[in-house]
């Protein structure tokens, strides 16, 4: 009982909070009833005893040494045999138990205190917060810009000088030909252009479409930025626009042109015998394909290849 008063006294708890710390290991300890306990001359229960131990900060090989030696204490003394009358009982010295030093040893309290851990974890956090943006800065710079159709900017961006399509004569962006289907050349406008500063000679142009497509007009790749748009019957940017970027996943009509999701690579015959025109088309998915009417009557199909930030669509405009 003297070790168990001074494991309480070390932990520096009173008894409400340890009847409330036992409570929360399980241990059902009533604090009115455990004052008399700790007050008696002999150990309670060893659930008594447990709980105490237990809301008292003591870790469980501590606690098994505790009850080892209260099990030993608590056992009953063995049963001597029974010896006739005129025996003379021997006294034994017996020796007296040794009960090991039970005392909680728990280190007071101290504030953690910052070291070349922490500092070293700080470090590593801060070199990630760095390279990280810089990483992705590197890699975005890295990726070639595509032909875009803004409606805010009226210069092209040509930041690849690798081969490509012959810049159109109103200086705007170009449509570049799908790999399939050619480009039938059409005369240009009589404007005064400025041909872009290249660095390198001009690709050739594009060759007359083939003989399997005698009725297109035009086809290409368009890219789509910010809310551009694009005049297909012409294939430029200016003009009357017959489609224009409402958001990454959006497309609608201008100038009375229309368009029609549709399953699959339509034909011209499959667009003219649409009825069901949109005005927009949204939650466009890569690969999706869409019938077109423009501004001009003339029919096309679309097929999405990139949505987000920028929209790209391969077009075909049939004559």
């Amino acid at each position: 009982m003297r070790l168990l008063r001074q494991a309480r006294a070390a932990s520096g708890l009173s008894i409400v909070e340890i009847v409330e710390r036992a409570r929360q290991r399980g241990y059902d300890l009533d604090p009115i009833g455990l004052t008399g306990l700790l007050e008696q001359p002999t150990l309670p229960g060893w659930q008594t005893v447990t709980g105490v131990l237990t809301a008292c900060g003591l870790g469980g090989m501590q606690i098994d040494r505790w009850m080892r030696v209260y099990h030993d204490l608590g056992a009953p003394p063995p049963i001597a045999p029974a010896t006739p009358p005129t025996a003379v009982q021997e006294f034994i010295d017996e020796k007296p138990v040794s009960v090991p030093p039970l005392v909680l040893t728990t280190a007071p309290a101290t504030r953690p205190r910052l070291g070349n851990r922490h500092f070293a974890l700080a470090a590593g956090v801060l070199v990630v917060l760095i390279m990280v943006p810089l990483l992705w800065f590197t890699l975005s710079n890295d990726e070639p810009d595509t032909v875009a159709a803004d409606a805010t900017s009226a210069a092209p961006r040509v930041s690849n000088p690798a081969p490509e399509p012959a810049p159109s004569p109103t200086d705007q962006p170009v449509a570049m030909p799908l790999p399939t289907e050619t480009a039938v050349p059409t005369a240009p406008a009589p404007t005064t252009t400025r041909p872009p500063t290249r660095t390198t000679a001009p690709p050739p142009p594009p060759p007359p479409p083939s003989p399997a497509d005698p009725g297109v007009l035009r086809s290409g790749v368009v890219a789509l930025t910010g809310s551009g748009g694009f005049d297909l019957d012409s294939g430029q940017t200016a003009g009357e626009q017959d489609i224009y970027r409402i958001n990454g996943d959006t497309l609608g009509r201008m100038n009375r042109g229309l368009l029609e999701p549709v399953s699959g690579a339509p034909s011209k015959q499959a667009c003219q015998a649409e009825r069901g025109w949109e005005t927009h088309v949204g939650n466009l998915q890569v690969g999706q394909w869409l019938c077109v009417r423009t501004s001009d009557g003339r029919y096309g199909r679309l097929n999405v290849t990139a949505v987000g930030d920028t929209l790209k669509l391969a077009y075909t405009v049939w004559t």
